[in-house]
């Protein structure tokens, strides 16, 4: 690939890029789109929270690291009968 092409490519890039951000600056101003967004997020509002938790809830019972065992709050019981209090 020569110098001069790759420019060009990049060029192409940059324009389509930027007609891409125009098409989305557009929206910011339509009033139509505005709403029905807010509707579409006020739909998925309590799924989202749900799918966090849901994640968070996974991510406490997953070993931090591969082949480590998940952690275990010590327990009375594993200790020794004479060192139980």
């Amino acid at each position: 690939m020569t110098s001069s092409s790759w420019q060009s490519g990049q060029c192409l890039k940059m324009r389509r890029r930027k007609e891409i951000d125009a098409a989305f600056a557009g929206m910011a101003e339509d009033a139509d789109y505005q709403k029905e967004a807010k509707l579409i997020a006020e739909e998925f509002a309590h799924r989202d929270w749900e799918a966090l938790r849901l994640k968070e809830e996974h991510l406490r019972s997953e070993p931090r690291f591969p082949g480590a065992i998940p952690f275990q709050p010590p327990s009375i019981h594993h200790l020794p009968a004479r060192l139980r209090p």
